[in-house]
């Protein structure tokens, strides 16, 4: 039996055979009505293609190693008679030919003796028709055999999806869907439609795996451990960043209308505890990112909206070619595991995120393992730090490499003191992206002089601890007022409250203190 992708090769060769087939006795009725000499070259060209058609059925039903089924032995039989009957007409219409000679006696001996093999014609006719509804129905036996074991392998292209969180299989879920009607109506009248499917279902599901494989050796242990032990933000914290209106003297104000129309980096400071890491899981996760950020996807279609005077929703409409966002997200964790805390961790779970949403993408970033599916599984293998800096880079200069679609990416990068390595290659690798102006950046970090230095001139920045000085008193009251203990101080001590302020002002924005 042949793998369940490889099966469909096979069948969709199969039904290319049968279709030969058909237009073979097509050309052999003709021939036997008129008995024309063009038809005869006309039939000898289609006869040679049906015969190599039906070797190449016959040797791909061998290319497994496992014995064949009865629908399997079926096809390889029809082949071999098939080929068999095609040697011989092939015999039949060289017999035919006229030859240099044109005299007027061998051209009467000619037509005398394609007359005496109209008959012959017509016989090897018969048998090839036969042969081909023969073909047909161990076709559709065939092919409902080895469906059930084909969607198998299709559900499991589609279940390793959804643990990778990627959409791949998008396109493969149509195809088996129409392919199962297909197959569920089959008939001798739609075997061309059939054979589309069963070659595009094969290199789909090729396609497929290939970009599972890749985006898979990108994944690692822990990829998503620091995001899943951030706590939750306490209720109402951290709304202020989206707070409408987003008026000039409002503390988002900056980042919101950097996420809208800014570009570069952005860059959030903060002491040791302030919350940063909080915040970026906070800004990951809300709807209002991407809402601000789809504002900057579609920044084109404004301009053209100031110039033009038509709407920009009419001109996204019309539009075939409004930019996708993808945004991609990673956390250092100095506690964590080596790659929770390196550059190679930093770039391929950057690139996973974006893999994931853009699996198209796979075969242009990553030439090398697309194409580097030999016996060493190289494809499958660890990434070494020079691979994903190099892909990562390349999405600087996707639109030279993409005529398909414009993309524009925005990354949230938390805890850049928590990288093990030199910060200085984190900021140029960076600064090197960010010259795009397809991709922005959200950083934050502790306000160490290293980014004092590379962010801290800019506008585009906020410094947490002097903006939470009120989340820190809605989540202190919030705590003692659910406190029995503190209640019952309260009926007793009229200086309770003076507590929640003492504690505000010793927690000078830091979290982690409260």
């Amino acid at each position: 039996m042949l793998d369940p992708l490889s099966a469909f090769s096979v069948g969709a060769a199969v039904v290319q055979f049968v279709d030969y087939g058909t237009k073979l006795a097509s050309k052999t009725r003709e021939i036997a009505t008129r008995g024309s000499t063009k038809d005869n070259d006309e039939i000898e060209k289609v006869t040679i293609q049906l015969r190599s058609l039906s070797e190449s059925a016959k040797q791909q039903s061998h290319s497994g190693n496992q014995q064949l089924s009865g629908p399997e032995e079926a096809l390889n039989s029809i082949a071999f008679s098939c080929r068999g009957v095609a040697d011989e007409l092939i015999a039949v219409l060289n017999e035919l030919k006229l030859g240099a000679s044109r005299n007027v006696f061998k051209s009467i001996r000619h037509a005398y003796k394609t007359e005496q093999e109209k008959d012959k014609i017509a016989r090897l006719q018969n048998v090839l028709e036969g042969l081909r509804v023969q073909m047909g129905q161990q076709l559709l036996f065939l092919l409902r055999e080895r469906s059930s074991k084909t969607l198998q392998r299709l559900d499991q292209l589609v279940e390793r999806d959804k643990r990778l969180e990627s959409s791949i299989t998008n396109e493969l879920d149509q195809l088996r869907a129409e392919l199962l009607s297909t197959l569920k109506n089959g008939n001798e009248h739609n075997h061309n439609r059939l054979r589309e499917l069963l070659f595009d279902v094969a290199a789909e599901g090729v396609k497929a795996e290939k970009q599972q494989r890749i985006l898979f050796s990108l994944h690692f242990n822990a990829i998503r451990a620091r995001h899943a032990r951030i706590r939750e933000t306490h209720k109402e914290t951290f709304a202020w960043i989206f707070a409408e209106p987003a008026s000039l003297g409002s503390p988002g104000h900056a980042f919101v209308e950097w996420l809208r129309t800014g570009s570069g980096i952005f860059w959030i400071s903060g002491k040791a505890g302030s919350g940063k890491s909080t915040l970026i899981k906070y800004l990951c996760d809300h709807s209002g990112t991407n809402e601000a950020l789809k504002h900057w996807t579609e920044s084109d279609l404004y301009t053209l909206e100031a110039d033009s005077g038509i709407t920009a929703a009419a001109l996204r409409h019309q539009s075939k070619n409004t930019p996708q966002l993808v945004t991609a997200s990673h956390f250092f964790w100095s506690n964590g595991n080596r790659m929770q805390k390196s550059q190679e961790g930093l770039l391929q779970t950057l690139l996973y995120d974006v893999l994931r949403q853009c699996s198209d993408l796979i075969e242009t970033v990553c030439p090398f393992r697309w194409k580097a599916d030999g016996l060493c599984n190289e494809m499958d293998q660890p990434w070494t730090l020079k691979e994903p800096a190099e892909t990562i880079k390349s999405l600087h200069t996707l639109p030279l490499l993409s005529q398909k679609r414009r993309l524009k990416f925005c990354f949230f990068i938390d805890g850049l003191d928590e990288y093990k390595g030199e910060h200085g290659d984190i900021i140029n690798l960076l600064r090197l992206l960010t010259t795009s102006t397809d991709i922005k950046v959200c950083v934050s970090s502790r306000p160490w002089n290293v980014f004092e230095d590379a962010f801290g001139k800019s506008h585009q920045m906020l410094v947490l601890q002097d903006l939470t000085h009120e989340d820190i008193r809605r989540y202190v009251n919030d705590i003692l007022q659910d406190d029995p203990q503190f209640k019952t101080m309260q009926e007793r001590d009229n200086q309770c409250p003076e507590l929640v302020q003492e504690i505000l002002e010793k927690a000078q924005g830091v979290f982690l203190w409260v």
